[in-house]
């Protein structure tokens, strides 16, 4: 039905009939546009509600997608706080029996028992090593009192084993002897 009414205007525009080209805009011309323009329009409304749906469906996983975000910080902070108040006494407890011990050594009192909690990181060996050094200490002291002792009962012939310490504490025993 176009086609015969574009003709019908390109001869009118030909023969430079501007009061036919004025009618036909007025009469003809609606007749064509107006089908294409109710097209257009619904085209265009279901373009725009297709939008506004998907704009909702993500602002619906958007805020789903931030609550669990959110949920998951505090969580990771809630364990967080949790594994440090489990851990940290798991360090600081045998650091501090290993300083009392070597404080109560560097005062002279060589009275200290420490226990080895068996732990094979780097606090257990300062645990081990502190307890060694609190029983070679042990053993010196013990062996300098026996021959003190002795001297002072004029049994000067007793001798401490000076291989049975190391280093420099057996140099010291030997230098008793």
């Amino acid at each position: 039905a176009a086609e015969p009414n574009l003709l019908q205007l390109r001869r009118y525009i030909a023969d430079k009939d501007h009061a036919a080209v004025a009618r036909f805009a007025a009469n003809s011309m609606g007749e064509n546009i107006d089908p294409i323009i109710v097209e257009l329009a619904a085209l265009t409304n279901l373009q725009i509600r297709v939008a506004k749906e998907v704009y909702d469906e993500h602002l619906i996983t958007g805020s789903r997608d931030r609550n669990l975000m959110i949920a998951m910080i505090v969580i990771a902070l809630i364990l967080s706080v949790y594994l440090a108040y489990k851990i940290i006494p798991m360090i600081t407890k045998p650091l501090a029996v290993a300083n009392s011990a070597i404080e109560k050594m560097a005062s002279g009192n060589l009275n200290i028992e420490i226990h080895d909690d068996g732990s094979h990181d780097e606090i257990g060996q300062i645990i081990r090593s502190t307890a060694a050094i609190t029983k070679t200490l042990q053993k010196v002291e013990r062996d300098l009192r026996e021959q003190i002792n002795a001297a002072k009962e004029g049994a000067l012939s007793i001798r401490a084993d000076a291989k049975q310490h190391p280093g420099a504490f057996g140099n010291l025993v030997h230098g008793v002897n």
